[in-house]
């Protein structure tokens, strides 16, 4: 039997890997402290951060699966690796390896805690009830007359990694109506399956439509990465929202959406010293809780401050201990009631 993964990096490996020296280990600066002896950098061994036990394991036929996990490393790590690897190297990139990175920034944006504990809380109820509700009538047009026998309908789960948590009943019927309730567990499964949704259903349709480009960094600058790496910027002045990625120290992923550039500007981007150091900032502002870089980097006090706080520090990390067992609860007691 395949051994089950349960501790899953919400940073690939293989990406944290462009900012190591050796191959192996990376410098962090922690955001959050608990107290001020904590060095700003430390060097962490790759495979022991940017990691949670089960973050995205879940529940199926009343056992643990790693099903999300395996999607993340076939459909979108796996593929994207060599593309990065080519960009790297300074290689022309292919429609297909566009098409990779792309996916693989979609599913970036939304995979990790800082979207989970920053976004997703305060929409997750309305975009899957409403994506729950758009299911629900579907199937009740197609089994009409299995409700008029007074069978159960059931939602469809095709085609999904991971198995949204919905539960149907009937509650009432008067001659040709039928009155349905249904509820939604918050939390990680729901989590999950917005993950893969808004991936394959909003983010990655509208990213193919966009005009894309590598940038590769001023000389002097070496750009960092974080927990949470993909920044969106609103350009008022131009009236449009840019997406950054860095993909290395060296290069970064960069679009405005339904903006196209013209060769001149995107040439005059190529090592441009203002734009680099304008990026090197942004990310810094878009971390969560760690900034990853190949060195330890000058200026992080000024455009970086950690703060520390001992009873939030615990706080967070017990929340991510803890996140496992209440979940686990959670699904278990939904998932019996159905």
């Amino acid at each position: 039997m395949e051994q089950q993964t349960v501790r899953n990096h919400y940073l690939p490996q293989m990406y944290l890997k462009n900012w190591s020296l050796d191959g192996n280990t990376i410098f962090m600066y922690n955001r959050l402290v608990s107290h001020s002896d904590v060095p700003y950098w430390s060097k962490k061994f790759i495979k022991h951060t940017a990691y949670n036990h089960h973050l995205y394991t879940a529940m199926e036929n009343s056992t643990i699966t790693d099903k999300f996990e395996k999607w993340l490393q076939h459909d979108v790590e796996n593929p994207a690796k060599e593309s990065l690897e080519k960009v790297i190297c300074g290689k022309l990139l292919s429609k297909a390896d566009m098409s990779n990175l792309l996916r693989f920034t979609a599913v970036q944006m939304v995979r990790t805690p800082a979207y989970y504990y920053d976004k997703y809380q305060s929409v997750d109820k309305a975009v899957l009830l409403d994506k729950a509700a758009d299911n629900l009538a579907r199937d009740l047009k197609e089994r009409i007359t299995s409700i008029k026998r007074g069978e159960i309908p059931q939602i469809s789960f095709a085609n999904k990694v991971v198995k949204r948590p919905v539960n149907v009943k009937i509650v009432d019927r008067y001659e040709q109506n039928v009155y349905v309730e249904y509820s939604i567990l918050e939390g990680r499964m729901a989590w999950l399956s917005h993950i893969e949704y808004a991936t394959k259903n909003i983010l990655l349709p509208l990213f193919l439509e966009q005009q894309w480009h590598v940038i590769r960094i001023h000389q002097s600058i070496e750009l960092p990465t974080s927990d949470n790496p993909v920044v969106l910027t609103v350009m008022f002045l131009q009236n449009g929202v840019e997406i950054l990625f860095p993909l290395s120290p060296h290069f970064l992923l960069y679009c405005m959406i339904g903006r196209k550039f013209s060769d001149i500007e995107i040439n005059n981007l190529q090592g441009n010293e203002k734009f680099s150091r304008l990026v090197w900032k942004l990310i810094l502002e878009n971390s969560f809780l760690y900034v990853y870089s190949k060195e330890k980097q000058k200026g992080m006090f000024s455009n970086c401050p950690r703060t520390i706080d001992e009873l939030q520090f615990k706080r967070i990390n017990q929340m991510m201990d803890d996140w496992h067992n209440i979940n686990l609860s959670a699904e278990k007691n939904f998932f019996d009631k159905i």
